[in-house]
């Protein structure tokens, strides 16, 4: 990995995972701020041990929480249901878009 400026995350882990593994990592500390300056540029690094075994990933900061949020909506299923629904309006047009088409559709459900 190449050191330099590093870049805040962008909310778009656009590069494939860069793998380590632990005796590089205790074989060489200074790897220790490659992989997290790789990291807060949205790259994951995947730790493994010298077996190949996969033991932890080093995630962007918010990455997690995103994470978090999409299984948390994926378990549930009304809003699933709702996004199922939402995806099958948009492919049949049945959009508005901007706020005087919204306020527009506003007006004709209260009449």
């Amino acid at each position: 990995m190449a050191g330099g400026v590093t870049e805040p995350y962008s909310g778009v882990m656009s590069e494939p995972a860069y793998e380590m593994t632990l005796e590089e990592l205790a074989d060489s500390p200074q790897l220790w701020g490659e992989a997290l300056r790789s990291v807060a540029r949205g790259r994951v690094v995947r730790l493994i041990r010298g077996d190949h075994e996969h033991v932890a990933d080093l995630v962007p900061d918010g990455a997690l929480e995103e994470l978090e949020e999409t299984v948390e909506i994926l378990a549930d299923s009304d809003a699933v249901r709702a996004l199922i629904e939402a995806r099958e309006a948009a492919a049949r047009g049945d959009v508005v878009r901007g706020a005087d088409a919204v306020r527009a559709l506003l007006d004709e459900r209260r009449d």
